[in-house]
């Protein structure tokens, strides 16, 4: 035998010796004992227990106990990692002996007053959302998506600021769940914000599930499901009194929250109380009042757990709207034309009211150790009401015995101080010639004041009272008045410690009711209930009064405040939906696949006759829209080492659309878009894909998410004034849009590094976009004359959109951040921002063919379509950064309070951003923007959202 061959076999003899060593160096044993609260000395549930290195893990009960059976670990020291969200983590060491069984006892985990801190903070995002307009862009979800993932985080804390959205997609896309129950609004399937406002000390127990992944609650969509815990028992013993302050939306808030725990009898109760109130946030006229109270019960028994809960919400606050660049030139970011003096006084013509109460009760069944049944229950009643100015107002002007007609209507320069006539590109149009000295005083004026000037509209009324007349001008509140009933029944089984089935049947019906009322005369005695501006040379006056009618029933109604006027019908809409998924996990592999069968149904019943559609096709029931969907998802992970993760997960279903979508003028009339396009309103069909990797290392973690979806069939139905229709004609339309495809794709990266002990590196970007995919169909419809003499009804073909972006946002948002956390609880943080390319909302109607169109359908003579396509591009906002700094204490005080205080300063460096915006299509064809593009101001230009400002926010509390 040579040199070689010995050392060969000497080789092989050590490594098998090695691998025998190992083998038997390796303990079968057992690990248990129970998780405290180190404040409370509450047991807590549901705290992930696993061992570093190792990939068997277990949850603790609901006594806090947990137990690792039967795990095979080395011989040796080691770490036990307790997690679970609100605490931080814990790495509690132990040494294994041969033979030995552990027994931990009573393991200790602290509270996280940075997690808590952080989600404070957040209510001021939180309640932007709920102040800002009905615009698509505005309305966001994502600072419910705040977690320790960096990238979430970023989405929440930073990203929500400038109405970024997640996956590219609206808040219809998102499910937002109490108690699992999604409260939804099936006009539109937007979350109700303004429901659980300022109750933070209670949302802040959510669950969160990206995309569509596997949900335990609901089938999902494409933006996620958050499920927030209202339980008495979900929160643990003790109470917080916090005083918040800042320059946002509200000014002061005062919020008391006390728990029981479970106590011996397994009871538990849970109260918490806030007040918000602002005499002005940062944008001018926008006061804010608001009042949360939230109150729940729970009893539990061996296998049985009855939850009662209650939420009362009311809040009153004043609005806002998009602004031109010209009125920001002239005014500034803040500026809000809808308030202004009376007397002296403060006054918003524009205030939104919300009180909608909500009541829970919850029974959860433990049939079996393997078998759950969980049962819930929601009732959700009361009104929102939104105020404006009504300038219809009007008088039958009796000529003689046979022959009447209608006077009146007010100025809308007088009720909308932002009237293109009260500015100065209003003389400086080339169509009418430059007047550069009324110009001049305009811009005077406009500066000076540009408020609502409330006492010349009472002055106005004062006139026609003593003239005997009608009042010119009110306030009018269009009011829901809303009942929801909501209920399902969610069951979970797990045969097998690897195998679980779940699922649930969910059923929804609400009874809306919608009206509109007189709030207030301004000085006038009654208002003649009529449409003041029924448009129609063909008609006779006698013809046109009845025309006009908003109710045929009650002709030349007069009424004064508190009655009902305008319109008044009510919408019925259901939905049942069924859902199932299969679940199968194990330490490399977890694969899930899910289905749901869905049908929907809406309805509309007309209380008022309307004049321009009169007999069944106002009043009475309309035809019940019906819907039937489909879904199916499936996704598989794979885990490799214990720090390596892939995900790949698929979706494709349909979506019925809300009944906003269904019905073309439901104010007016019963009439469906099925019937002004002449086939059926399809259901959206959604396809979507997402591939995640997710590496966890020991102080470094990243996770990179691609996705791509596709919409096909959306709708939207809007309504405008415009003077661009066949050239010249001048008429308030209803625009229909069908058969729209969308896509949306992008890639999000998140990743946090652990430079030193707590000092914490972060990054988050995304870069993504949502565009139109296809031409979709246009309708429009009106009562106007040139509409009546096409039936009503026009098609104006395609609208050219194919290529358009969708605003979501900055498509491009990054972030660069870093943090210190001090083991004295002391902590602080600074993030630096970049966002670019948000787009504008682009027009359908101006990119159809009416837009090259002249009088006679022939295009315009001076036409030239590279202008053209130079007019219609879309606008791209600008890029910007911002940075924003925030930081916290906490102390200890006799070992019963905690007494902390946390602070955030945003856009510290006070950058000047446009967070969104639109076009206006009051001028909107080639001729019309081609004479606007040869001013600096238009006099219908753009109108834009404006990011705040450099703004503040402090919070103090005690916890006991």
């Amino acid at each position: 035998m040579n040199c070689i061959e010995l050392r060969r076999r000497l080789l092989s003899f050590l490594l098998l010796y090695g691998m025998y060593l190992q083998l038997f160096a390796q303990q079968v044993t057992s690990i248990s004992g129970q998780v405290r609260d180190e404040h409370t000395h509450q047991a807590v549930k549901d705290v992930i227990v696993s061992i570093e290195g190792i990939s068997s893990r277990t949850i603790s009960d609901n006594q806090g106990a947990f137990s690792l059976k039967n795990i095979r670990i080395p011989i040796g020291e080691h770490y036990i990692i307790f997690y679970k969200k609100g605490y931080k983590k814990k790495k509690y060491p132990i040494t294994i002996h041969p033979k030995e069984i552990l027994a931990l006892g009573i393991v200790f985990i602290e509270y996280d007053a940075v997690f808590y801190n952080d989600e404070i903070g957040t209510i001021t995002i939180s309640d932007e959302e709920i102040g800002a307009p009905v615009y698509d862009i505005l309305d966001a979800p994502d600072v419910l998506h705040a977690t320790k993932d960096a990238f979430l985080s970023a989405l929440a804390y930073d990203f929500s600021t400038t109405f970024h959205r997640y996956r590219r997609v609206g808040s219809q896309k998102t499910q937002v769940l109490l108690n699992g129950l999604s409260l939804h609004s099936l006009a539109t399937y937007r979350p109700q914000w303004s429901s659980w406002g300022g109750l933070n000390d209670i949302t802040k127990h959510q669950e969160f599930t990206t995309g569509i992944t596997a949900n335990e609650y609901v089938f999902g969509s494409l933006g996620g499901v958050t499920n927030i815990n209202m339980s008495a028992s979900s929160h643990p013993k003790g109470g917080k009194i916090s005083f918040a302050n800042s320059n946002r939306t509200f000014g002061n808030r005062l919020m008391a929250t006390y728990s029981t725990g479970l106590s011996p009898k397994n009871t538990a109760y849970t109260i918490s109380l806030s007040k918000r109130k602002t005499e002005e946030g940062l944008i001018e006229g926008t006061y804010y009042n608001g009042i949360s109270f939230f109150l729940a019960a729970e009893k539990k028994w061996k296998k049985h757990s009855l939850q009662l809960a209650g939420i009362y919400t009311p809040l009153k606050r004043g609005k806002y709207t998009a602004i031109t660049e010209e009125v920001f030139r002239l005014k500034g970011r803040y500026y809000n034309p809808y308030w202004g003096y009376q007397n002296g006084i403060f006054r918003n013509a524009a205030v939104r009211k919300t009180e909608k109460p909500i009541a829970f009760i919850s029974h959860d069944w433990k049939i079996s150790d393997k078998v759950q049944l969980f049962t819930n229950i929601a009732f959700q009643t009361g009104k929102t009401t939104n105020s404006s100015i009504d300038i219809g107002g009007t008088d039958i002007i009796q000529i003689s015995d046979n022959i009447q007609f209608i006077s009146g209507g007010g100025n809308s320069r007088w009720s909308n101080p932002m009237h293109p006539a009260n500015l100065p590109s209003y003389y400086l149009q080339t169509t009418k010639g430059h007047n550069y000295k009324n110009a001049f005083l305009a811009t005077q004026r406009f500066q000076e004041n540009g408020q609502l000037n409330w006492d010349n509209l009472i002055r106005a009324n004062s006139i026609t009272r003593q003239e005997g007349k009608n009042a010119t001008y009110a306030i009018r509140e269009d009011i829901e008045k809303a009942t929801q009933w909501n209920g399902a029944s969610q069951w979970r089984i797990k045969p097998t410690d690897n195998l679980k089935f779940n699922g649930a049947v969910n059923y929804k019906k609400e009874h809306n009711r919608y009206y509109a009322i007189i709030g207030d005369l301004l000085g006038g005695t009654q208002f003649l209930d009529v449409d003041a501006f029924v448009s129609n040379s063909e008609l006779s006056n006698e013809e046109k009064i009845h025309y006009a009618q908003n109710n045929l029933k009650t002709p030349n109604r007069l009424v004064t405040e508190g009655d009902t006027y305008k319109y008044d019908y009510t919408m019925f809409s259901e939905t049942i939906n069924g859902f199932s998924q299969c679940s199968w996990n194990s330490k490399t592999i977890d694969i899930y696949l899910g289905g749901q069968l869905s049908t929907t149904a809406h309805q509309r019943e007309g209380s008022y006759e309307n004049g321009k559609f009169k007999g069944v096709a106002s009043l009475g029931k309309s035809d019940k829209a019906h819907f039937v969907n489909y879904g199916i998802k499936g996704g598989i992970s794979f885990h490799i080492y214990g720090k390596h993760s892939f995900r790949l997960a698929g979706m494709y279903g349909t979506e019925a659309p809300g009944w906003r979508q269904v019905f073309i003028s439901p104010r007016e009339s019963n009439i469906q878009v099925k019937e002004v396009t002449s086939k059926p309103l399809k259901s959206e069909q959604i396809l979507s894909t997402e591939l995640e990797y997710l590496y966890r290392g020991n102080r470094i973690t990243t996770k990179l998410t691609a996705f791509y979806s596709t919409l096909q069939h959306t709708s939207n139905v809007s309504s405008f004034y415009t003077t661009a229709l066949a050239g010249t004609a001048q008429e308030f339309i209803r625009e229909v849009l069908v058969d729209a495809d969308q896509k949306s794709m992008g890639v999000e990266i998140g990743a946090s590094c652990q430079i030193l002990s707590g000092l914490e590196l972060k990054t988050a970007a995304s870069i993504g976009s949502a565009l139109y995919t296809n031409n979709p169909n246009l309708m429009i419809t009106g009562t106007g004359d040139f509409l009546r003499k096409q039936g009503g009804t026009l098609s104006l073909g395609k609208s050219f959109l194919k290529g358009y972006h969708i605003p979501t946002g900055p498509e491009i948002a990054a972030q660069l951040g870093i943090s210190y956390r001090d083991p004295q609880f002391w902590w602080t943080g600074i993030s630096a921002n970049y966002f670019a390319n948000a787009r504008i909302n682009s027009s359908p109607f101006t990119r159809t063919l009416n837009f090259i169109q002249d009088t006679d359908g022939q295009p315009f003579n001076e036409y030239d379509p590279l202008i053209a396509r130079e007019l219609l591009q879309q606008e791209t906002l600008g890029s910007y950064f911002l940075v924003n700094i925030i930081g916290g204490k906490s102390w200890k005080w006799q070992r019963k309070y905690t007494l902390g205080c946390f602070a955030s300063i945003n856009n510290v460096l006070n950058t000047l951003y446009k967070t969104g915006g639109f076009e206006q299509v009051r001028k909107g064809n080639y001729r019309q923007l081609l004479d606007a593009s040869e001013t600096t101001t238009p006099v219908y230009g753009n109108r834009y959202y404006y990011g705040y400002g450099t703004s503040y926010y402090i919070n103090l509390y005690v916890r006991f």
